[in-house]
Formats: structure tokens, C-alpha cells, sequence
């Protein structure tokens, strides 16, 4: 997010790192594939020190410190915190456990290794689990998602008679047969032979009807629209010419794509909806509006704080947000250089305080 990317080259300034150089995105992908393997500071491995010019570990254990003070979490603490707080406290462990008798996990094959930790501790209360999932719909890789915790779901939570049982639904009640030969043919040539995955290929329904599968190729990406717009607006008017109902759903690889479309389609008269655009907390005006009143209800809100600073209200430079942070901690009396006692990144006692 941008508070973690402005929070991070405050950091890699105060190191005197060229930041052009050592990107600030950089680092943040780096942090969360650690925290993705659900890896604090001290646990990352003497491997791995190398990273971001030998100051990534450095530069982790900072940012971590600096969330702490903020009072704040970023998206990979919410996993990680819980996995930390549940190995560290065996009585929170235990309320939890208690709570869930039974767990239904969708989606297995999209999980990474923190998510993989914290269900093995939170099922092995009462070992009632059931997990769901397709290796060949796995998407999150680039988030340190394997679909290989779903082939090992047997053996990872075995039922007392052995291996933990396995069905495999692989009838689709939705797609037509030239459909599912071709993502089969697809899956077949990315993943391997539907033998050597943890889910067999699936089947069109007795009876289904037939389908159509067009592939395209096209000189430049406008022509990509084009075709699509025009084969969108015919299939419209032959609906509205036989009274049947009209739908039809266009896939884009990014949020910036659908305008783009959706421009196309109004020229053609066809009425669309986009869906699945970034949140309303993602609009920049909203998340300084949010800032602002945060700051009345928690005038030390730190992260607030920062946003408004270095937004366009104010406008406040890097350099001057450092000589800010500077003061600011000559003022509470912390130097930077004060060794802490324990691992700022397991902020077990600070959570649950």
C-alpha cells in the first residue's frame, strides 16, 4: 500500500540507500515473501542475509520496530502475529482450538506457508477438517501460495485409522465438453499429466450442450477491444431482437483494462456493469478524509499522521519527513542506535496486551 512503500523509504533514506537503485518495492516484496513463510527477523535463514545488498533482514527488523510504534499491522502481520502468538502461548492456542470444533477450508490449494502453520495448530484441537481445492486453479503463487499442501493434505492431518480420506468431484455441471478439453489440454502442458496432480481432469455433464471456444490474435491491444466490443454488441442485438435475456461477462488481467472496455461497449449501445475494481478505502481523497478523522479521534496516530504530511494538503517532502521522524525521536529521548532486548518483530506481548 502506499503507507507501507512511504514507511519503508523513510527507512532506506535513513540507511543512505539509493533508493533507484534498491527500490522501495523491492523491499516490500521481500518482507512479505518472509512473512508469507511466516519468518520474523531472527528466522530467516543465514541464506537469505545476502538480500537487498546484505540490509534486508536490517531494514525488516526496523520496519517491524516502526509498526509496533505505529500501533499498526500490515497485511502479512495479520497471519503472521497469529501464527507467533499461537506458538509462543499454548493457552491462546487452546481458547481458540476450543472455539472451532470444525473447520472447512475453501480455496486450499491458494494457501502459503503461514496459512499452512496456523491451520495445523489451530486443527490439531479436535481434527476436525476439511479442506476443498483444485491445483489447477492455483493463482497465488506470486503471494507464496503452493498447490503441494493440497496433494500432502492426506498426510498432513491423518485420521487415526491412517491417511485422511479423499474425493475427487470432477463432474463440472457449467462448462461445456470443448471447454474443459481445452483448459484440460492447457493444465496437461503447465502442470503435467492429470495423473501426476492431486485432482484428477474434469468432465463435462451427462448431456451438456455443446460449446465454442475462438482463440484470437491480434496486432495491437486495440484491436483486442475492438473484436470483443463488436462480437459483445452483436450477440446483444440478437437478443434484444428475439426478446431472450442478454449476459455475457469479459475477463480483463487488469483494473485499468476495464475502462478501456467499458468505453467500447458504450460506443456499441451495451449496457455493462464493472465489477471487481479496487476498494473505496483505495481512492486516494477517501484514505486522506480517513486520515483526517482518525487524527481527531487518535491524535497520535502516527501512520495518519504521516499520510497527511506527505499528501497534498501539506505536500511534505522525504527529507522532511525524516528531519520530522528525527526530532521527533530526539524528543522522546530514543536514540536510534539503543539495542533492543528482544526480537520488535515478535509482537506477541504487544498484541495481546
Amino acid at each position: 500500500t502506499d503507507d507501507q512503500l512511504r514507511l519503508l523509504k523513510q527507512l532506506i533514506a535513513a540507511e543512505n540507500i539509493d533508493e533507484k537503485r534498491w527500490p522501495a518495492r523491492m523491499l516490500a516484496g521481500l518482507i512479505d515473501d518472509w512473512k508469507n513463510r511466516a519468518l520474523t527477523p531472527s528466522r530467516v535463514p543465514a541464506s537469505e542475509a545476502h538480500a537487498y545488498d546484505g540490509k534486508g533482514v536490517a531494514l525488516y527488523t526496523q520496519y517491524q520496530r516502526r509498526l509496533i510504534e505505529l500501533n499498526a499491522t500490515d497485511f502479512g502481520d495479520l497471519l503472521l502475529h497469529c501464527v507467533t502468538i499461537f506458538q509462543a502461548h499454548p493457552d491462546v492456542l487452546a481458547q481458540w482450538q476450543d472455539r472451532f470444533r470444525y473447520i472447512l477450508v475453501d480455496e486450499y490449494q491458494d494457501t502459503n506457508v503461514a496459512q499452512y502453520l496456523w491451520l495445523r495448530l489451530l486443527a490439531a484441537g479436535h481434527r476436525n477438517i476439511c479442506c476443498v481445492g483444485d491445483d489447477d486453479q492455483s493463482i497465488y503463487g506470486w503471494r507464496g501460495a503452493t498447490a503441494a499442501n493440497l496433494e500432502a493434505f492426506v498426510e498432513d492431518f491423518p485420521t487415526a485409522q491412517g491417511p485422511a480420506p479423499k474425493k475427487q468431484l470432477t463432474t463440472s455441471w457449467r462448462n461445456p465438453p470443448e471447454v474443459l478439453d481445452l483448459a484440460n489440454g492447457v493444465s496437461d502442458a503447465v502442470l503435467g499429466p492429470a495423473e501426476t496432480r492431486a485432482v484428477a481432469a474434469l468432465e463435462a455433464r451427462p448431456g451438456a450442450d455443446a460449446g465454442e471456444v475462438t482463440l484470437g490474435f491480434f496486432p495491437h491491444h486495440d484491436a483486442e477491444i475492438a473484436f470483443v466490443a463488436d462480437r459483445l454488441a452483436q450477440e446483444y442485438r440478437e437478443a434484444s431482437e428475439t426478446g431472450r435475456p442478454f449476459s455475457a461477462a469479459a475477463l480483463v488481467r487488469k483494473n485499468r483494462h476495464s475502462p478501456v472496455l467499458a468505453a467500447a461497449l458504450e460506443e456499441r449501445g451495451v449496457p455493462y456493469e464493472i465489477v471487481g475494481l479496487a476498494g473505496l478505502l483505495d481512492v486516494p481523497e477517501v484514505a486522506d478524509t480517513v486520515a483526517v478523522a482518525t487524527m481527531l479521534v487518535r491524535p497520535d496516530d502516527a501512520a495518519a499522521a504521516l499520510r497527511i504530511l506527505s499528501g497534498p494538503a501539506v505536500g511534505l517532502g522525504l527529507a522532511d519527513l525524516q528531519a520530522l521522524a528525527t526530532r521527533a525521536s530526539n524528543l522522546r529521548g530514543s536514540a536510534a542506535e539503543t539495542p533492543l532486548e528482544h526480537d520488535p518483530t515478535d509482537a506477541t506481548e504487544h498484541l495481546l496486551a
